[in-house]
Order: structure tokens, then C-alpha cells, then sequence
């Protein structure tokens, strides 16, 4: 079954994840509020944000988990995969390390989320082109194997970040 970014973004209760870094808290403020803020703090556990919006004539209203990507926060936000509908798993195209570690999120997604969950593979970051470590080839392979969605954005220059 193929689904759309909207689609998973209407999912009513969305989980984003990845490494620490990758943009998850950039990516999230700028689908729900449309802004971008220069400096960030990692986020502690879980946030979350609100944001209503249509879907084939109807008001949505999505919460959209960001969660802390540092390994001592996992036991916390595994918690929260069992009632995500969809999750997008995140890295950052300009930090090789944050791609090979993607197996490590689609595990726990695959362990601790629905067995019906959609998935978006997001590579964030493309602003930084000069700097990129990460093909699109490799993102779409990654796709092929998980039997998900794909693609790239940047948070920072509002590139396909869908709102």
C-alpha cells in the first residue's frame, strides 16, 4: 500500500525520531508553527506539539511526539511507539553516523510500535549540500528495505517540509 507524507502527517498521532541533532524539534516547529528558531536546546524525554489542519475536507487535529534521540531516553519515549500511528525516522544527511544508526530506530518502531504503523524516512539538512555524507540513493535503498516512504528536507530552508 503506498501512502502519502500527508497522509502519515494526518495520522492523528505522529512519533519523530533519530539521533540527537538530526533536526527532529527544527523539522516538527516548522510543520506546526511555520517558523524556524536559529538555537536549540535537545529536547528532554518528549515534547509534543498540536496542530490542526484539513484532510480531504476534514479538520485534523495531529500531536506530533518529538522525541529526546539520546540513548539514555529510550526506556521513557518506547512508551509512546505503542500508540503512534506513524513515525518519521530522521537523520541528518551531513552525519554518516546518523544514517548507519537508522537500523537501530526502525528496530524499535518494528519491537515496541502497531503492527499497522506508516513510516517516513526523512534526510534533513539539505541546506548544508556543501557538506553531504549521505546520497539520495543510499535514503531510497534504506526505503526499498523497510517498505516505507522517502524523503529529503530542510527544516532550516523550508523544503519539504509539508504543512
Amino acid at each position: 500500500m503506498t501512502i502519502t507524507v500527508n497522509e502519515i502527517l494526518a495520522s492523528c498521532l505522529n512519533k519523530c525520531l533519530g539521533d540527537s541533532g538530526v533536526g527532529k524539534t527544527s523539522f516538527m516547529d516548522r510543520f506546526v508553527e511555520g517558523n524556524h528558531r536559529v538555537a536549540y536546546n535537545a529536547t528532554v524525554g518528549i515534547d509534543f506539539k498540536v496542530r490542526r489542519m484539513a484532510i480531504n475536507d476534514k479538520t485534523v487535529k495531529l500531536q506530533i511526539w518529538d522525541t529526546a534521540g539520546q540513548e539514555k531516553f529510550n526506556a521513557i519515549t518506547t512508551a509512546y511507539y505503542r500508540q503512534a500511528r506513524a513515525a518519521i525516522i530522521m537523520y541528518d544527511v551531513t552525519r554518516k553516523n546518523t544514517f548507519q544508526n537508522l537500523r537501530k530506530w526502525f528496530r524499535l518502531v518494528e519491537e515496541n510500535g502497531r503492527p499497522d504503523i506508516s513510516i517516513a524516512l526523512v534526510g534533513n539538512k539539505t541546506d548544508q549540500e556543501t557538506d553531504r555524507a549521505i546520497s539520495v540513493t543510499q535514503g531510497e535503498r534504506l526505503r526499498e528495505e523497510h517498505g516505507c516512504i522517502f524523503f529529503e528536507s530542510s527544516a532550516k530552508g523550508d523544503s519539504n517540509v509539508y504543512r
